[in-house]
């Protein structure tokens, strides 16, 4: 089991809750700091109405994976867990035109140390591995761009529907800033693209595409017309997920999923990905994404 650094862990709960874990919120009540919003989801499963729940990312101005955004996520991760009738979870944005771009850039860039930026990929990873790993069945309902570590949290759900529009570009575009992606990332993709040249041609040129261009490549798995078709195909899935026996679901999940795992317990997986992080020629590109973002 992956873990948090425990010193990493409490300095930042302590500033970003304030001592105070994520709750399983009512429809109506706030986020934490308004990173997060988790709550119940209506669906046609009458005996349990409570299986489902929805997990929206609300934080301005593209849902980017800061320390506090990471630590709101592992937590709502965790306390799902520990809710034995879960059956399915729905992955969201807030933001009208973003589900997620991913990596704070500002977090990468000339970094205090090494430690530190290690100590911060390594969230990353938790993070990823509180998603891949669930105990129940995930979705991810993409209605504005997902780039990058945005289009990597797509991926790490079991299914993905996204918005038909030629305005939403959806792509894992590290190389773009000169990251080599750790390799449990690059075997998360390979078993979502519908093959492993399309991987590599996606990957390797940093390519964003339309949602129907992603479709046909296998980075999502059905279209919709608008916000309410969005929300009734990811219903539909979750009422085929949960007539299905759920232990049936986890045990082949469990056996697809050995390649990407393996992956991630490898500790010279993560040296090189912070290495790669590290390198001059990334920092200087990170750098000038900076500059052009300002």
């Amino acid at each position: 089991m992956l873990t948090i650094s425990s010193r990493l862990r409490t300095a930042a709960l302590a500033t970003i809750v304030r001592s105070q874990p994520l709750r399983l919120l009512s429809a109506a009540a706030p986020a934490v700091d308004n990173i997060l919003t988790l709550e119940e989801r209506q669906t046609s499963d009458t005996e349990q109405p409570s299986s489902s729940y929805t997990l929206t990312m609300s934080s301005p101005p593209a849902n980017t994976f800061t320390e506090a955004f990471l630590l709101q996520f592992i937590d709502a991760m965790h306390q799902l867990r520990e809710r034995r009738h879960v059956r399915s979870l729905v992955i969201k944005s807030s933001l009208p035109t973003i589900f997620s771009s991913g990596f704070d850039l500002n977090t990468l860039c000339r970094p205090a140390s090494r430690n530190q930026l290690k100590d911060f990929l390594k969230l990353f990873r938790e993070a990823f591995y509180s998603l891949y790993t669930a105990p129940f069945y995930t979705v991810a309902q993409i209605a504005g761009h997902a780039p990058a570590g945005g289009c990597a949290l797509a991926l790490a759900c079991d299914y993905r529907v996204a918005l038909d529009s030629d305005k939403i570009k959806i792509g894992l575009t590290p190389t773009k800033v000169g990251i080599t992606p750790p390799e449990w990332l690059i075997r998360l993709a390979e078993s979502r693209f519908s093959s492993p040249h399309a991987c590599e041609r996606a990957v390797l040129p940093a390519q964003l595409h339309t949602p129907r261009q992603a479709l046909a490549l296998g980075l999502v798995d059905i279209l919709a017309k608008d916000s309410d078709a969005l929300d009734q195909a990811a219903g539909r899935q979750l009422s085929r997920v949960h007539a299905t026996d759920p232990r049936a679901i986890n045990s082949v999940r469990s056996l697809l999923s050995r390649p990407v795992l393996g992956a991630m317990s490898d500790e010279t997986d993560l040296d090189q990905f912070v290495d790669s992080v590290l390198r001059p020629e990334c920092q200087q590109l990170l750098a000038g994404a900076l500059q052009r973002m300002a």
